[in-house]
Formats: structure tokens, sequence, C-alpha cells
């Protein structure tokens, strides 16, 4: 196996992602929720058919569609459809924000769930490590001064106060959907003593089962489609345009399901490689800076001395975590 090819593989992923999130902001804010589902749609159906390759080419396994319903679809239904659902809330409030303020200034507060999540993974059995709350903790403020319009002297308080309160409170939202999404992979994917301990208990209630992160996609992201099926089809204004919106960015969103789906595989390779998930959390966090660069030529969004050093300090920390 190729050095440092999970590295590679978060790369390909921060890349990917980067621009998914600068082109995402070209679809029509009325369809946005549609858009979405289509997206991540053909994502699932990526995955879908990366699978049968796998199955039907690969292996010559007849009985791949079965045990796609039953062992990576059925088994850990409750969690995956938690996860869709919890899915679903961080994608509306990320929305809502980046309508309302600069992505430059969105992308890099909604990072905070870094810290929330390394303590949802040391709760699960991770290993706590110094380095990895060092890392953390650059990052953290790194992004935290990313996002704000001015330097938090002479009056470090005063920045924070400036950012309105229901940007605060969407960021916390969208942070605490984010960490159980991070907390029910980690979960469904990583065998440590605590998750068997739970997952033997679970069992009682409801079949439940480790999985690779390549198996464990296929079944989170089919809740994740199908939970935004059907939040569409209960709002009569999105199931309108339900297909009007193929007809009318059909080549763009499949473009933006191609660039998500390779984010997602990437990360999963990664994922599945490295064995120090908190090295994976810091280094994913560089694309704030990149999101912020591009976003400075692409959307004419303002980059000042925060930004910069916000940046920097991001990279610093995702640089502690790789090298020490």
């Amino acid at each position: 196996m190729l050095p440092y090819l999970d590295i590679i593989y978060i790369f390909i992923s921060i890349v990917c992602y980067s621009a998914y999130i600068i082109l995402i902001k070209g679809v029509s804010r009325k369809n946005i929720l549609v858009s979405l589902f289509w997206i991540h749609t053909v994502t699932y159906v990526g995955f879908f058919c990366i699978y049968l390759f796998r199955k039907f080419i690969l292996e010559h396994d007849l009985f791949a569609v079965e045990e796609l319903i039953h062992e990576f679809t059925f088994i850990n239904a409750p969690l995956y459809l938690l996860m869709g659902l919890s899915f679903l809330g961080s994608f509306l409030i990320f929305n809502i924000l980046i309508i309302n303020y600069p992505i430059s200034r969105v992308l890099p507060f909604a990072k905070i769930s870094m810290f929330f999540i390394l303590i949802g993974y040391a709760i699960l059995g991770d290993p706590f490590t110094w380095k990895s709350m060092l890392a953390a903790s650059i990052v953290a403020v790194g992004a935290l001064l990313a996002a704000l319009d001015e330097m938090p002297w002479p009056n470090p308080i005063k920045p924070f106060l400036d950012v309105p309160k229901k940007l605060w409170i969407g960021i916390l939202c969208e942070s605490l959907l984010l960490t159980l999404n991070a907390l029910i992979t980690f979960f469904l994917t990583q065998k440590t003593t605590i998750d068997e301990t739970i997952m033997e208990s679970l069992k009682h209630v409801f079949p439940f089962s480790f999985h690779n992160p390549f198996y464990f996609n296929l079944g989170a992201r089919f809740f994740i489609m199908i939970t935004f099926f059907f939040y569409i089809y209960v709002i009569k204004e999105y199931r309108e345009h339900f297909f009007k919106v193929l007809s009318e960015q059909g080549n763009y969103i499949f473009l933006l399901g191609i660039l998500y789906l390779a984010s997602a595989y990437a990360y999963q390779d990664a994922y599945l490689l490295t064995k120090d998930k908190d090295v994976l959390a810091a280094l994913s966090k560089l694309s704030i800076p990149l999101v912020i660069f591009l976003s400075s030529y692409t959307l004419n969004e303002k980059i000042d001395a925060p930004q910069i050093i916000g940046s920097a300090l991001i990279v610093a920390g995702g640089v502690i975590s790789f090298l020490f």
C-alpha cells in the first residue's frame, strides 16, 4: 500500500468538498431542498453502482441485492434513520445561514463541532491524546477568527458580541446535529470495548452491526435520501418543483452530486485506512481556508485579517496533528 495514502484521500475529499460548497451557491435558493435531494440521490446511486460492480463483477456474488437490503440497509435502520433526520436538520440550518450570511463566515463557525466530536469519540472509547486536543484547540481558534469581521483586539469580546444571535443559535444547533452524525458513524464503524458493550445491549431491541465505512455509507445515505424525499413530499411548494428542478438545472445538480460522491468516497477510504481519527478530523478542517480563498475569487466575498490569520491557524493545527 502506498505510504500516506490516507492523507492523499483526505486531500482529495477536501478539494471536492470545497468545490461543492462553492458551487452549491449557484443553485436556486427557492429550490435548494429539492436540489439537495437529487444531489444525494446521485451520491447514493454512485455508491450503489460501486457496490454492484464489486459484488457482481469482481466477487461474482449472485446474492448481492439481497445482502444489500438485509445486511447493509435493514440492519442499523433506527440509527440510520436518526442520522438521516439529523443530516436533514443540519442541511436546513446550514442553507438558511448561507442565504443570510457570507459563506466565509458560516463555514468556519460550523467547525466548532470538532470539540464536541472529539469529546464524543473519547466517551465511545477512542484513545484521548493531548496532541489531538492541542490540534483541535488551534483549529477551533483559527475557525473562530476566520468567522469574524474584525480582529479581537484591543477588545477581545466585542467581535464575538457583534455576531448576530441568530447566527450563534444556528451554528450551535448545526454543530450538535453534525456531532450526532459523527458519533453514529464512529459507533457503527469502530469496534471499541464501549461500542461493543452498547451494541450488545441494543441487539435485544433491534439488530445492529458494525460495518466498514463503505457499507455504512450505503445504508446511511439511503436513509438520508429517503428522509429528504418525505420532507419534500409533505411540503406542497417543494413537491411542485420536484421534477422541474431537473429540467432547469439537471446537469449542474449532476455535477454537484459527483463532487459530493467523490468527497464522501475519498473520505470513507481515508477513514478506513487511518488509525488516528483525530488527525483525520483536524486535516478535514483544511476545507475552511480553501473555501475562504475560493469564495474571494468566485463569490467576491471580502477577505480581511481575521480570515488570513484564522486560516493560518487552521493549517497549523492540521500540520501539528499530522507531524507530531
